[in-house]
């Protein structure tokens, strides 16, 4: 009986470690922690270093990394101070600024895998905003997109529909730490290209004006700016699957 329940618990043991496996391999995000980096960081707007990412239009998102130096480091950098989620990179994009002063900036990725028509999956992604941000807004979100955006001549903000934005969209507000962004998308089939940004025009964006945290001494810039780690986009079967439940919002479903 003994060698029996051991057989058992060996085998359990064995499928839970496969089903691990297996979860970790469905993130259809290649390089969702931007730890993956190619060349030298030398300074802002290098998104593009970061395996598989890039920026659409003529300002580049960030890549923050203790590689960085002074300007672009973790945890300190030009921007506030943070540490990343997990690993040691993050990125960082401009989500709103006041009378468009300083340009929006996006991050973009093609998937792992085209999504299929009528499939279910989860997508999540992480934000803290800068102590540099002058401003705190919401319609923070992912579009999904068939083709790659190309503006790189101009910089220009993207209009389309926020397929993956937080439940309330609230303002993000939170200098410390990490507030994850959660839903399920029911792909229409076809999508190749997950994009992260503000994909509302600023009449329809709402903000907050932020007090400069006089323990941080950073210059303050006119914008909402926010860093972001962890992106994920996982095939589900049923909504249940998708947990997006954190502990830096759990306060918020037990309210």
């Amino acid at each position: 009986v003994m060698k029996k329940q051991f057989r058992l618990l060996g085998l359990f043991v064995l499928g839970s470690l496969f089903a691990i496996g297996q979860d970790d391999a469905t993130n259809l995000v290649k390089n969702g922690g931007f730890e993956q980096v190619e060349g030298r960081l030398k300074k802002r707007e290098q998104i593009e270093a970061a395996v598989g990412w890039i920026s659409p239009t003529k300002t580049k998102a960030d890549l923050f990394s203790p590689k960085g130096g002074d300007e672009i480091g973790v945890p300190n950098n030009e921007l506030g101070k943070e540490d990343a989620l997990e690993g040691t990179n993050y990125a960082g994009f401009t989500a709103f600024s006041y009378n468009d002063k300083e340009p929006r900036t996006y991050l973009s990725t093609k998937l792992n895998e085209t999504l299929k028509k009528g499939f279910k999956y989860c997508v999540t992604f992480n934000i803290s905003l800068s102590e540099a941000s002058k401003y705190a807004s919401n319609n923070i979100g992912v579009h999904f997109s068939k083709r790659q955006f190309h503006f790189e001549e101009a910089d220009k903000s993207i209009m389309g529909e926020t397929h993956i934005i937080d439940k309330d969209n609230k303002i993000f507000n939170a200098r410390y730490n990490w507030d994850k962004i959660c839903g399920i998308y029911e792909a229409q089939g076809g999508e190749k290209f997950l994009n992260i940004g503000n994909f509302s025009s600023n009449k329809d964006t709402r903000y907050d004006r932020m007090k400069q945290d006089p323990d941080v001494r950073v210059r303050q810039i006119f914008s909402a700016y926010y860093y972001v780690d962890e992106i994920s986009v996982k095939l589900i079967e049923e909504n249940s699957d998708c947990d997006c439940k954190s502990a830096s919002s759990l306060e918020a479903y037990q309210s």
